[in-house]
């Protein structure tokens, strides 16, 4: 940034800071917080600052965009941060942008994440069957199968024949997926 944009960025949140805190107007901070992003679309303190106030007015599309541009600063290696904003937008495209496909690309980053966080693999399945991604769902289940633990296997494998069976209205398909978890887990009944 030169030394221009330096001085505008820091009037801006100033002209934020004086909005939310002496005036306690906060959404009069908005066009500040966007002046700021205008200058430097990777200021993670603007983007945070306005998907707080896009929340407070319930402007969905906005909070969905602050989402997306805060999971793309977010670096790598911030498991818990891209769970955290996948699992929000996951949510605000199912719930207030009625966005069922979104929210199952959303919820299947999150799988990808973190398969066995609290609520994942629910949150995951309900996005699937509001979007009719049956098929794809189970895929992800067969492929986290050969990953995981062999309880967890048990329980994706025993999750794959009851949607197969019913979602997909494919019993003979799963009678197979149970066939085989007999033959892997001989005890189970």
């Amino acid at each position: 940034l030169s030394e221009d944009d330096e001085v505008a960025l820091s009037l801006s949140f100033r002209a934020a800071e004086v909005c939310e805190s002496e005036l306690s107007d906060p959404v009069r901070a908005i066009p500040s917080y966007e002046q700021v992003l205008a200058r430097a679309a990777d200021n993670v303190r603007a983007a945070s600052a306005l998907l707080g106030l896009y929340e407070s007015e319930r402007s969905w599309r906005r909070v969905a965009d602050m989402l997306q541009l805060l999971l793309d600063l977010s670096p790598e290696g911030a498991t818990d941060e891209r769970v955290d904003l996948q699992t929000r937008l996951a949510r605000v495209t199912m719930l207030e942008l009625h966005d069922p496909d979104a929210a199952f690309a959303h919820a299947s980053a999150v799988y990808a994440l973190a398969p066995g966080g609290p609520g994942v693999r629910e949150n995951l399945e309900a996005a699937a069957l509001s979007s009719g991604k049956v098929e794809p769902l189970v895929e992800l289940f067969v492929a986290r199968r050969g990953q995981c633990e062999p309880d967890e296997s048990l329980l994706l494998g025993r999750r794959i024949a009851e949607i197969t069976a019913g979602e997909m209205g494919q019993p003979e398909r799963a009678a197979e997926q149970l066939e085989s978890l007999l033959v892997e887990h001989p005890g189970d009944t």
